[in-house]
């Protein structure tokens, strides 16, 4: 092993984290190229499939056989579609958190190339990593709360047709 200097050290951390930086970057891209249109069809379909339990389980009295299949018809696709957005949203957090550790960190005392280095990183991280279903709609949170209001208002909807 040779005897590395402070800086040289720090480059080559540095120069790992923008290679892990791009692998992440890459299975995104995989990523959403392989499930992309999974992803909506499946938002899609679930927000029928949510509506139309929705509006069985109105219909049916709590001592019925299928309440609870229906009721856990409904936990499931709920659950599956949260995890989606739950861990979209992650991603997009923790990729736009990466310009404000930097930041925190002791930037100043490294020399100009590192600081440079990490200026370039900081300015790549300023747009955030999502994945999208069908490249149309981000995976987070919001898009989740989306789904419950369109899928109440399709229920809604569907009961004044009745």
């Amino acid at each position: 092993m040779k005897n590395l200097t402070k800086q040289e050290i720090i480059i080559e951390l540095v120069k790992k984290c923008i290679s892990h930086h791009d692998e992440i970057l890459k299975f995104v891209t995989e990523f959403e190229d392989c499930f992309s249109v999974v992803l909506f069809s499946q938002m899609a379909g679930t927000m029928f499939v949510i509506c139309f339990s929705c509006l069985q389980l109105s219909k049916l009295n709590s001592v019925d056989s299928n309440f609870g299949q229906f009721a856990m018809i409904l936990i499931v696709i709920l659950a599956q579609i949260y995890f989606y957005c739950y861990y979209g949203a992650t991603l997009s957090e923790q990729s736009g958190s990466l310009i404000d550790a930097i930041y925190m960190g002791p930037w100043y005392t490294y020399d100009v190339r590192t600081q440079r280095t990490l200026l370039t990183i900081m300015e790549r991280s300023k747009i955030p990593v999502t994945i999208t279903a069908g490249k149309l709609v981000d995976l987070s949170l919001p898009t989740f709360t989306t789904i419950l209001r369109r899928s109440y208002s399709l229920i809604a909807i569907m009961k004044n047709y009745q």
